[in-house]
């Protein structure tokens, strides 16, 4: 990723941290993050995901969730703008929490497909298609850094969720998500009342009420 922004900008400014974010305690993820315009985060790892949008909330800083469902046939772009969205990612993606352990290497098969690696049949998750998603989410990173500019448009508090289908037709249940090939979907999802992060009062205060077994 270095020599990509090298070649891009050989000017370009670059600070590596070559740890596991998710193993950093809270105030050393702050130090890192702290002096962001904007975070991206593209990891696989859902541990990491959530440890960055808790850390990202706290500190204010906008925040870009991208990534591609199993064989890049579809792609899902989250933006959590603190205070001003109607959700963060805890509350979009909260389900994925049992997922959040970390898989061990020699567990893991091809990226993007659940096929046997050692067989190599036809992908429909190319570049081409994981390009698409990765140029879609540049223009909402631009417009998060520019909110003044003609970009600004792509934004909409309440509708902070984009999913966007390959050039493959769709089938299976992105069938039922998508009409035809290269569409993209702009939607809302409720907030959660007692979100870890951006309702963390009401969140504690619903541990204590089930902790005293009241309604």
């Amino acid at each position: 990723m270095e020599e990509l922004i090298k070649r891009r900008n050989p000017r370009a400014n670059i600070e590596k941290f070559p740890v596991d974010f998710t193993e950093l305690d809270f105030n050393e993820k702050e130090e890192i993050l702290e002096n962001s315009d904007l975070i991206i985060v593209t990891t696989d790892s859902p541990a990491c995901q959530f440890a960055v949008n808790e850390v990202a909330y706290e500190l204010g800083v906008p925040a870009l969730f991208v990534g591609c469902y199993e064989r890049a046939s579809a792609g899902e772009i989250i933006y959590v703008l603190p205070r001003i969205t109607n959700s963060c990612y805890d509350c979009i993606a909260g389900f994925r929490r049992e997922y959040a352990g970390e898989t061990k290497l020699k567990e893991r098969r091809r990226a993007y497909s659940n096929e046997d690696p050692d067989k190599v049949p036809a992908q429909p998750g190319l570049a081409v298609d994981i390009s698409l998603v990765v140029a879609i989410a540049s223009g909402y990173a631009l417009a998060i850094l520019e909110p003044g500019s003609t970009r600004s448009v792509l934004l909409n508090p309440e509708e902070n969720i984009v999913l966007i289908h390959s050039g493959n037709a769709p089938t299976g249940e992105f069938a039922d998500m998508f009409d035809r090939p290269f569409e993209t979907r702009q939607i809302g999802f409720p907030e959660d009342p007692v979100c870890p992060v951006c309702h963390k009062e009401e969140y504690i205060k619903s541990l204590r009420r089930h902790d005293y077994g009241q309604n």
